[in-house]
């Protein structure tokens, strides 16, 4: 390396004329009408810095010449050359592909100009799987929940999940890293997923962790540990209820879910949700709300009108025979990628071994049925048929076991008072949203001046889902992703979403 005004005169004298009179005539026009990036301006920048740095005159760089070989310029002047860069060019969509660009040796700023521009091209196609930005997608301009459009094997679809939410997931991973401190070393859960990833995933989960992993540029175990949420801050809330058509006359069938997670209380704003709209190969299109990096969610709906929603059952205690299998938000995938009906989403779900207790609720959009149940490890309960349900986190088939969840009781019982359920009157769309937004205290016996573990609209609330299956309509609240309107529903058009055509860059579009 020759640091800066050293032996200039004399390795000046040695080196060629530059081949190119400008730096265009080395790449050709087409090269500067892409948008990705100002290529003069970038290798004008490049040769700059290395002047600085080296003392040689910016005319005597070649673009083809290995800058160690011909100029001693190694790969840590090269890594520090980017740094300096990426000061005036967003590389930041890069950071986890840099280790694929082979600095040092016969490195040229032909060849990192090359990986540069080929990767913020392909960058730009996969930030492009926003729907948000697709004029045709029916989403309002101002949604602020990113839509991402997720299309092909397990691993492309990871691929591309963490491509498109590079940044997001790892706001949220960082925040909870922050808030586990040194716990974090100290998690048997995870030295065991890491051990053997299948005790609690699927070979398909496994898979699009490790695209997951690959596209952002983290270590495979870190997709792990993102995806278990082995934080008890984690664990969620949630109320659910769904009415049929047949008792909800004009209004139709309408399935609704809150979904909280206590982790919001501490990160705050850091959580960032999304709205992955998946089209697995070989599977049913289906729109997933879940966590930026998460591979599965709690909450869905997929092409055939079969729609998923959860809540945790917190009085039923994680116990060791209940602590290995699937874990819930792989479940939800997997019934919304190839149930299309009840009875298949039942088989699909008896076919797993499961982690944990949880209630799902079902419904079919063209036969208006309901179905719900209640599952405490390999021990599961199902009601049928049902005409209406309503659900919060305590266990209503199970019979009684461990520690009563007061807090849940109240949801409960509030949801009870708001829907008139006993009465099996009518629930509008407006009265269903509003009943989730709903802010008393039945324990206080007031509306307090900040939402409680009490209210239906807890707290640590996420969202607010209100699927209308036959309308084909989704109506959603942003929660923290837009604090000011956190009461406000957007509406998204079902039949429109899940029937786009794809636009997903393959694996190999985004390497050629």
């Amino acid at each position: 390396m020759i640091a800066l005004g050293t032996g200039s005169d004399y390795w000046s004298g040695k080196m060629s004329s530059p081949r190119f009179s400008t730096y265009k005539d080395a790449f050709g026009k087409e090269a500067f009408d892409r948008d990705a990036l100002d290529v003069d301006a970038f290798i004008v920048a490049c040769v700059d810095f290395l002047s600085r740095k080296t003392g040689y005159p910016a005319r005597r760089f070649d673009l083809d010449a290995a800058l160690e070989d011909d100029y001693f310029i190694d790969g840590c002047m090269q890594i520090e050359m980017l740094i300096e860069i990426s000061k005036e060019f967003d590389l930041t969509p890069l950071v986890g592909l840099i280790k694929e660009l082979p600095l040092g040796g016969s490195c040229s700023l032909r060849k990192i100009l090359d990986f540069v521009r080929l990767n913020l091209e392909a960058e730009e196609d996969y930030q492009n799987l926003d729907l948000r930005k697709r004029p045709n997608s029916g989403l309002c301009a101002d949604f602020p929940i990113p839509v991402v459009e997720l299309t092909g094997s397990p691993y492309e679809i990871g691929f591309q999940h963490g491509r498109n939410q590079a940044a997001q997931t790892k706001l949220v991973t960082r925040k909870v890293a922050q808030v586990l401190g040194p716990r974090i070393l100290d998690i048997p859960e995870l030295d065991e997923a890491i051990s053997d990833p299948t005790l609690y995933f699927g070979e398909d989960e496994i898979e699009e962790m490790q695209g997951l992993a690959d596209a952002m540029g983290i270590s495979f175990p870190a997709a792990i540990g993102h995806n278990l949420g082995l934080y008890p801050e984690y664990i969620p809330g949630c109320a659910q209820f769904a009415i049929s058509p047949e008792l909800n006359g004009s209004s139709g069938m309408l399935h609704c879910v809150n979904e909280d997670s206590p982790i919001t209380m501490i990160i705050g704003s850091s959580m960032r949700r999304v709205l992955q709209l998946r089209r697995p190969k070989g599977g049913y299109r289906n729109l997933l709300y879940s966590i930026a990096g998460q591979v599965g969610g709690l909450n869905g709906i997929n092409e055939c009108g079969l729609t998923v929603t959860t809540t945790i059952l917190l009085d039923r205690p994680r116990r060791p025979e209940t602590a290995k299998g699937r874990i819930h938000p792989v479940i939800v995938k997997n019934i919304l990628e190839k149930a299309d009906c009840i009875e298949a989403a039942l088989a699909i779900f008896h076919n797993m071994d499961r982690n944990g207790a949880w209630s799902l609720c079902f419904s079919e959009a063209n036969t208006g049925r309901i179905c719900y149940l209640e599952y405490d490890g390999s021990d599961v309960y199902v009601r049928s048929n049902l005409k209406r349900l309503v659900s919060t986190n305590h266990a209503v088939l199970f019979p009684p076991f461990g520690k009563q969840v007061p807090h849940s009781e109240y949801r409960l019982e509030r949801l009870n008072q708001l829907l008139n359920w006993e009465a099996e009157e009518e629930v509008s769309l407006k009265q269903a949203q509003a009943s989730l937004r709903d802010r008393f205290d039945l324990q206080r016996g007031r509306i307090p001046k900040h939402p409680t573990k009490n209210t239906v609209r807890r707290n640590d609330n996420q969202g607010s889902l209100v699927f209308a299956p036959q309308a084909g309509q989704l109506y959603i609240t942003p929660g923290l992703m837009e604090p000011s309107r956190e009461d406000h529903y957007y509406q998204l058009d079902l039949n429109k979403l899940l029937a786009l055509s794809p636009a997903a860059p393959s694996l190999e579009e985004a390497v050629a």
